[in-house]
């Protein structure tokens, strides 16, 4: 993620954290989470762990052998006693969280400017932990984080990065749904029907879902229905084109007999198949699943000349499903599909928020209401909710009139008892979502300071 330095005001850690929007109760939590984790390495000298010896001869300002060796006799003595021993860790319990404070503290109070700050948090976090990878793809591998992962996970919790953020007003005039894979938007389409079910909202608003032109992965267990949208893309490119005809490995009997046997048209089952063989023998050490992902697409493109679906493709037949499911609950909705960037990647999600804006200049049941205040209510899901509720600071700079907000539901994986369970690869993600939103932070004020004009009034 490129960074582009600026003259900046200097301000505290905790200063930067408060512009983000984290609350006073979750200053700490995250001081803690840089601290362990080494976000701020670089910027933040590490203090050394807590080390009674040296505690004590750092007290009594002397490396004298003979004072060490009373120490340990002394030290011996006490804890023969079990009820010595009882108070010792219980003031040796006191005194290690009275300097973990005073670390934190000393951390919100380190000095720097933003961009030094999201700099560190990109280096320590993002790249070490995500770089160039997807969320899904993110190694379960660490040899650090199991020593401090359940430190991290209950911080996580207190720092409300894994919890339920609910609505603050129950009327609103428009809902986006943020775009994902078709599991987490049905999720969090779920969700918003949740809050009108629960009565935490008065009616659900009309829905704009922020997808955009990004592949679907055959892969992926969380793209639902993307080898049928497929199948159902070839069958009527055949039945318009006749001399597109299967290839012999959709017709031979090793490839699924029974689903062949009595059928012309090609299935999602055989989709499926023939696509992740192309995935696997691409993929076969694990560490091309992006190569691998564009020669299955290439595939089926030059092959049988169809259109590759997309997210936006995947949030269209989400939304007629719970549209015709649902009768009367979801009135009005609207897919919001961001083109690719100019260089060929996938939109990301402040490319849907621009595209949004284009959308609803042409609304007129949302600009019918231009000059005056509109709630504009966003779904996302833990852990992602401040990193998405940030990009939405650029409508609200644009429009002083609009008002935005961040709901979503508490993360399934920290909810978790077992430590066990929660891999490392969560955790991992949760880092990269910290230096994410910093990123987002940044790219709103770089594009607000291209913007000449007010957009939306």
């Amino acid at each position: 993620m490129p960074i582009t330095k600026q003259s900046q005001p200097i301000k505290t850690v905790k200063q930067h954290l408060e512009d983000a929007g984290y609350k006073d109760a979750e200053l700490i939590p995250m001081a803690a989470i840089l601290y362990h984790a080494g976000g701020l390495d670089g910027i933040v000298k590490k203090f050394p762990q807590l080390n009674l010896e040296q505690e004590y001869i750092e007290t009594t300002k002397t490396t004298d052998p003979k004072q060490v060796d009373e120490f340990h006799r002394q030290h011996k003595i006490l804890f023969q006693n079990p009820e010595y021993k009882k108070i010792f860790n219980l003031l040796y319990y006191h005194l290690e969280n009275k300097l973990l404070e005073m670390k934190y503290e000393n951390i919100l109070s380190q000095e720097c400017d933003f961009d030094d700050f999201l700099e560190a948090l990109q280096k320590n976090f993002f790249r070490k932990y995500r770089g160039n990878k997807e969320r899904q793809d993110v190694s379960d591998l660490d040899n650090d984080l199991p020593s401090i992962k359940s430190s991290l996970v209950h911080l996580f919790k207190k720092a409300g990065l894994v919890t339920e953020v609910l609505p603050s007003k129950t009327q609103y005039d428009a809902a986006l749904v943020f775009g994902a894979t078709y599991v987490s938007m049905e999720d969090r389409l779920q969700y918003l029907l949740k809050m009108k079910t629960e009565g935490k909202i008065n009616a659900v608003p009309p829905v704009y879902v922020l997808a955009g032109a990004r592949d679907l992965w055959l892969d992926s267990t969380s793209d639902k229905y993307t080898a049928e949208m497929i199948a159902q893309k070839i069958n009527i490119e055949q039945s318009a084109n006749p001399e597109i005809t299967p290839e012999p490995i959709f017709n031979s009997p090793e490839i699924t007999p029974e689903i062949t046997e009595n059928s012309s048209e090609i299935t999602p089952a055989q989709i499926h198949k023939k696509g992740m063989e192309i995935f696997d023998a691409i993929n076969n050490d694990k560490k091309n699943e992006g190569e691998a992902r564009k020669a299955v697409v290439k595939y089926f493109q030059d092959t049988y000349k169809i259109t590759w679906p997309t997210e936006a493709d995947a949030a269209e037949y989400l939304m007629q499903k719970y549209q015709n499911n649902n009768p009367g609950l979801i009135n009005k909705y609207y897919i919001v599909n961001a083109p690719k960037k100019s260089n060929g990647n996938r939109p990301d999600t402040f490319d849907t928020i621009k595209q949004f804006i284009t959308d609803i200049k042409l609304k007129p049941e949302f600009m019918a209401r231009k000059g005056k205040e509109r709630n504009i209510l966003a779904c996302s899901e833990q852990p992602y909710v401040n990193s998405q509720n940030a990009t939405l600071k650029y409508l609200q700079e644009l429009s002083p009139q609009l008002h935005t907000e961040t709901i979503g539901q508490a993360s399934s994986t920290f909810a978790k008892d077992n430590i066990d369970e929660i891999s490392n690869a969560s955790v991992k993600n949760i880092l990269a979502e910290i230096a994410g939103q910093f990123y987002k932070i940044k790219q709103v004020e770089q594009a607000l300071a291209r913007q000449s004009n007010i957009v939306l009034a």
